[in-house]
């Protein structure tokens, strides 16, 4: 009679985590209204960084809430967008009704592509003297301590 010996390959023990249901770390401050605050700060320039500290938080918590509230960030981007709006319109009206010559100029730049670049081509023999206004270090005298 022959045995035969049957070996079990033994079973890996994996421990399944439990879910927790309750969150980690301090709870939110924000507040639903922050959304329709955050539009009418960002509209007049205000910058995040400042809007985090208006709402009594760290920079880092409103990024945090730019991702996880989309109203949030939404109100953010559109104030943005509203300040550029309201300000091109300014400077438009300045340009054209005002007749502001600097205005027309930046406008010009910004808007239709010029510039005051000129290009200058030369020909023949060039000398180009360079003058330094920084002024040069003076030598240290040396001490002759052989005297």
């Amino acid at each position: 009679m022959t045995q035969e010996k049957t070996t079990k390959q033994p079973q890996k023990v994996t421990k399944k985590k439990k879910k927790t249901t309750s969150k980690t770390g301090r709870p939110s401050k924000f507040k639903k209204e922050y959304e329709r605050e955050a539009l009418k700060l960002s509209t007049l320039g205000i910058n995040e960084e400042d809007i985090a500290w208006y709402f009594g938080v760290h920079p880092n918590s409103l990024t945090n809430w730019k991702k996880r509230y989309p109203e949030f960030l939404w109100a953010i981007k559109k104030g943005t967008a509203n300040k550029k709006v309201s300000l091109m319109k300014a400077m438009y009206k300045n340009a054209t009704e005002n007749h502001n010559a600097s205005v027309q100029i930046f406008l010009a730049k910004n808007w239709m592509g010029m510039s005051d670049k000129q290009e200058v081509q030369m020909s023949g023999n060039v000398t180009i003297k360079v003058i330094s206004a920084v002024p040069r270090p003076k030598k240290k005298k040396e001490n002759n301590a052989s005297r």
